[in-house]
Parts: C-alpha cells; sequence; structure tokens
C-alpha cells in the first residue's frame, strides 16, 4: 500500500501541480472575486474544493490557522503586551483578514501599542468595508473586548 500512495503523491504532483492559492481546474487561473469559474475550484495538488470537508480536515485548517497567525502576531511588542483578551481579540481579526491585513491598519496597531483604546477602536470602527463584512455583533464584540480588556458574556468556553 506505501508503494501505492508514494507513486499516485508522485502522479499528482506532476498532474495537477501544487498551487497555494484556489484557482479554477478547467482554465487553470487564478480564482478571483467576481470570477466565472468554469471547472471547480480547486487548491494545492488539485484538491477539488467543492468535495465537502470531513470535520477533522475543517479542525485541523482552523488550527493550524490559528497557531500560524498567533505566531506571526507574537513577534510584535503591540501583541505581546497586550492582555489575553486583547490578544484574542487581535487574533480573531487576524484569523478573518489574515495577520498580512491587520498589518495594513497602521493606525490602529499604533494606538493598541499605546494601549490609547478607544482611538483603536473608532479607527477599526471607520473601516466600514471590515464592519460590514463580518457584520454588527462580530465587530461590537471586538471591539468591546479591544476597549474593556473584559472576555464577551455571549461566548461560552468549553471547560471554563
Amino acid at each position: 500500500m506505501n508503494q501505492v500512495l508514494e507513486h499516485l503523491e508522485a502522479e499528482l504532483q506532476v498532474e495537477e501541480g501544487d498551487r497555494s492559492s484556489i484557482y479554477d481546474d478547467a482554465t487553470g487561473k487564478p480564482f478571483k472575486k467576481g470570477d466565472t469559474l468554469k471547472g471547480n475550484l480547486s487548491v494545492g495538488i488539485g484538491l477539488n474544493l467543492s468535495i465537502p470537508f470531513a470535520p477533522q480536515e475543517l479542525a485541523f485548517m482552523e488550527s493550524f490557522r490559528i497557531q500560524k497567525g498567533m505566531a506571526l502576531l507574537s513577534q510584535y511588542p503591540w501583541f505581546a503586551e497586550q492582555d489575553p483578551v486583547r490578544q484574542t481579540a487581535l487574533a480573531d481579526i487576524a484569523y478573518n483578514i489574515g495577520a498580512v491585513g491587520l498589518l495594513h491598519w497602521p493606525h490602529f496597531l499604533a494606538y493598541m501599542a499605546k494601549k490609547q483604546y478607544p482611538s483603536a477602536v473608532a479607527e477599526i470602527r471607520g473601516d466600514t468595508l471590515w464592519v460590514n463584512q463580518v457584520g454588527p455583533l462580530r465587530s461590537g464584540r471586538l471591539e468591546a473586548m479591544l476597549l474593556t480588556g473584559e472576555w464577551p458574556p455571549d461566548i461560552k468556553v468549553q471547560g471554563a
């Protein structure tokens, strides 16, 4: 069986290629917002994204993305010097828009570094694209966490 798996993986690498971005498998072109899909959305070595994911796959991807984001954020003093509640809010935002996306808010991050939380919240509240994307419940929860340093009462943590 190992021989079959080794050969299959080698064949798929040659046949499918290996792409870190989502692409249309019919055209081979990267798929961007607004494009018309001709085949299936795929990623990696021909992973068809139309095939449902197993819960274990989703849990692995979520955990990996969280850990990757936390590792990147932990390098910055403006993150490391925050309390756990605010670190969680920052990591939540980074999970949604990517850690690199979070770095594109320099004024917000400068306010966070100075612990000027009302100014930081005003800065992200002014980004209507983000607020509309995540919705008022999530943005409001994150803003409250950043302002107060208190855990949101509507989120229940298992074992807490």
